[in-house]
């Protein structure tokens, strides 16, 4: 048995993390709260707002079916083991679904609304909660998934007693999937603020960046979905009319083909040198980097709402992004952020809008740190959620449980069946 009391699964197969104490804002004003996360121990968005909510006051918990990477001492994790082959993996399940069963909670909080955590969260007669984070329930990601797939993650979401989204598009996407739009709540979740003040100057004397030199800054995954490939074919015309410019590029989460292309391409157009590919960075080394850039680069073409460009904007840079549906009506080009297409022309063009000192530069430093402050500040937003999942922790409608957990268990056999035609 685990120091909390959770039951199942507590051999080697599973990691069991204590909290050490959280900071002065968990001086409990609100009620205290047993919160159940249920999604990845290594998405920083995941680890973010669980700390988050228990700074709040709440008693929070992690169930991952991911082994964690990161070091989260302050937080409880539950980390089981998904075995390799088809029957070990129907135990695991079936272990995993008693570990969530039996971890004691108030609430259940799935974040990412696939997966077999996800779906077997929605069996448990707790209140429900589902954060829905974008690939989970975009067109895109649910046509990857086979149809038992999407139709378990509907079901999750209609069953859910509340669905944070962190844009309306996403709060639509529910809505058209049979959410009941009371039960839809736009959460930015967002940064927090204090992160970006007092950031050390130490990265420009650590990547051998001269005072001189203006840096532009690409923080996402090096992922083909992420476009950077666009700035770097763009770099050669960056460079004829700002020619000392500094392209630091993050290797988080790498494709390692990927990677290789963009080492070629760097090479093919002779701009290796104004490059640095500077590896993993550190989540609480992020706004370093943010303070150091004079404009972030954020191109992935589909997205709930790109955290890169919250940071971005708490940290006063200004920010180059792709023009996608999922941010219509919530920042607009040219007060916030300048949009772009997909087009390696048109990003060059914008990143030297921001590098030639436009009037608009300091437009979108002032009114990205005050959308920032007024609709994304992290603390602020976690009291929000708090407070709604006190209110669902008061439900106990039971849930149609055992056809649905077979439905579950049968899905890695449908899956394969499904590749295998």
């Amino acid at each position: 048995m685990c120091h909390d009391g959770s039951k199942a699964l507590l051999d080697d197969d599973i990691i069991c993390r204590m909290k050490v104490g959280f900071p002065e804002e968990r001086g409990a004003v609100l009620p205290a709260l047993r919160i159940l996360i249920v999604g990845s121990a290594n998405s920083v968005h995941v680890v973010t707002r669980a700390r988050a909510l228990a700074h709040v006051g709440g008693d929070v918990a992690i169930i991952s079916t991911e082994q964690p990477r990161q070091d989260i001492d302050d937080l409880r994790v539950l980390a089981p083991t998904l075995r390799r082959g088809l029957w070990r993996r129907i135990r695991s399940f079936r272990s995993l679904d008693r570990l969530i069963r039996n971890t004691p909670a108030d609430v259940i909080f799935v974040h990412y609304a696939s997966g077999y955590g996800a779906w077997l969260a929605q069996t448990d007669s707790r209140g429900l909660a589902v954060s829905i984070m974008g690939d989970d329930v975009l067109p895109h990601g649910m046509k990857r998934r086979s149809r038992i797939s999407r139709w378990l993650t509907g079901r999750l979401l209609r069953q859910a007693d509340l669905v944070t989204a962190k844009s309306s598009y996403l709060g639509a996407i529910a809505t058209g999937m049979g959410v009941d739009s009371d039960r839809i709540m736009n959460v930015f979740w967002g940064v927090d603020l204090a992160n970006f003040r007092n950031v050390p100057d130490t990265l420009r004397a650590d990547l051998s960046i001269d005072a001189s030199q203006p840096v532009v800054f690409s923080p996402r995954m090096m992922r083909p979905k992420y476009h950077i490939d666009l700035l770097v074919d763009a770099i050669p015309s960056i460079l004829a009319v700002v020619p000392n410019t500094c392209f630091v590029i993050s290797e988080h989460n790498a494709d390692p083909l990927y990677r290789d292309q963009l080492r070629r391409r760097l090479r093919q157009l002779g701009v290796e040198q104004s490059a640095r590919l500077v590896g993993e960075i550190e989540p609480g080394r992020m706004p370093e980097y943010y303070a150091l850039a004079d404009v972030t680069v954020s191109l992935h073409d589909r997205d709930g709402f790109p955290q890169s460009v919250l940071e971005s904007m708490a940290a006063g840079t200004p920010c180059v992004v792709g023009r996608i549906p999922e941010l219509d009506g919530i920042i607009e080009h040219e007060k916030h952020v300048l949009f772009t297409d997909f087009d390696s022309d048109a990003v060059g063009t914008a990143v030297h809008q921001i590098l030639s000192g436009h009037p608009l530069v300091d437009r979108l430093v002032s009114a990205g740190r005050v959308f920032v402050s007024d609709r994304a500040n992290l603390r602020t937003e976690a009291r929000r959620v708090y407070r709604r999942l006190g209110e669902i922790a008061k439900r106990r409608d039971p849930r149609w449980r055992l056809p649905i957990t077979g439905v579950i268990l049968l899905e890695p056999i449908i899956s394969r069946i499904s590749r295998k035609k």
